[in-house]
């Protein structure tokens, strides 16, 4: 499980917060990026939920691996 900042994370007031902060801005990470990562080392989805985080909201990811040995 991990979080990050996905483009559904920025909507317009969230960005505007970002973008007023004088220490902090996001780093996004595009969800089709971490979902075909995953998805190519064997991990399947299992869930994800939105969490407050800095001026606006993360996602949580989490992800199971489907070829254990």
């Amino acid at each position: 499980m991990f979080d990050c900042i996905t483009e559904d994370c920025l909507d317009k007031k969230s960005l505007n917060n970002w973008l007023k902060a004088d220490y902090n801005f996001p780093r996004i990470l595009p969800e089709k990026y971490i979902f075909d990562f995953f998805s190519n080392n064997q991990y399947k989805l299992i869930g994800n939920f939105f969490t407050p985080s800095g001026q606006g909201k993360s996602k949580y990811f989490v992800f199971k691996r489907t070829n254990l040995k």
